[in-house]
């Protein structure tokens, strides 16, 4: 027991990764991979959702124009402009867990100005994407001098 604890003692030393620390930091790498992979799923799901409550706001404005009820503006091509900005940000989740996860904020914040309380429903893809592409980045190196 002494002599793991000691060669151990060692490695932290001489700053020689032995087996266990490699194991260790391999499956460290494979659950940040899995975080942001399951990220840009639900990015992409969030995406579809996005376009096609867009699609439905902007068709039930459409239809209450020509109806006479409604006096809103609808923004089809700005929200749509949205959606493939959230898929954008899914995608590159994967990559640059950062990137993804500001992308795909930035569309939820510009959905909320265009489609209303309707972002709620995008938003609960969206939001955990987010965070699961920011939780799986790569932990920040130490500076060396």
């Amino acid at each position: 027991m002494d002599n793991a604890c000691s060669a151990d003692e060692d490695a932290k030393a001489t700053g020689v990764v032995t087996g266990s620390n490699l194991r260790k930091s391999q499956e460290a790498g494979h659950m940040r991979f899995s975080a942001r992979a399951i990220g840009m799923i639900l990015g992409f799901c969030g995406a579809a959702v996005a376009f096609v409550i867009n699609m439905l706001y902007s068709l039930f404005h459409t239809m209450g124009e020509i109806a006479g009820i409604t006096q809103d503006q609808s923004h089809f091509f700005i929200g749509t402009g949205l959606a493939i900005l959230a898929a954008i940000g899914a995608f590159l989740a994967l990559g640059s867990g950062q990137i993804g996860a500001v992308l795909m904020l930035l569309s939820l914040v510009g959905f909320a100005f265009i489609i209303g309380w309707w972002t709620i429903v995008p938003a609960l893809f969206l939001l955990p994407a987010a965070g699961l592409a920011f939780a799986g980045r790569r932990p920040e190196q130490p500076a060396t001098s």
